[in-house]
C-alpha cells in the first residue's frame, strides 16, 4: 500500500521536473493540442491539482477533476471535456 504523503512528496513537492517532462513529451507527441482529449491519471487530489496548474502554466487548458469537488462542478467539467472546451482532465 502506498502512502498518500509519500506520493505527494514525490509527485508534488519534488514533481516540477517530472511535470515539465510530461508536458514536453505531450507537446512533442501532440503538437495540435486543440485536437487532444487526455485524462492525466494522478496519485492524489493534491497531485491532480498540481498537474492541472502545471499544464495551465504551460499554456494548456486543463482542470482537476476529483471527489472533493461538488457534484454539479464535476458534471460541468465532464461536459466541458466531452465538448472539447477542456482538453485535459487530471
Amino acid at each position: 500500500r502506498y502512502s498518500d504523503r509519500e506520493l505527494e512528496q514525490q509527485y508534488v513537492q519534488h514533481g516540477r521536473q517530472r511535470a515539465q517532462i510530461v508536458i514536453r513529451e505531450l507537446q512533442e507527441k501532440a503538437p495540435d493540442v486543440s485536437q487532444l482529449r487526455a485524462v492525466a491519471f494522478c496519485a492524489t487530489i493534491k497531485h491532480a491539482n498540481f498537474m492541472a496548474e502545471e499544464f495551465q502554466q504551460a499554456g494548456l487548458k486543463a482542470r482537476s477533476l476529483h471527489s472533493g469537488l461538488a457534484a454539479d462542478l464535476r458534471q460541468d467539467l465532464i461536459r466541458k471535456f466531452r465538448d472539447g472546451e477542456i482538453p485535459i482532465l487530471c
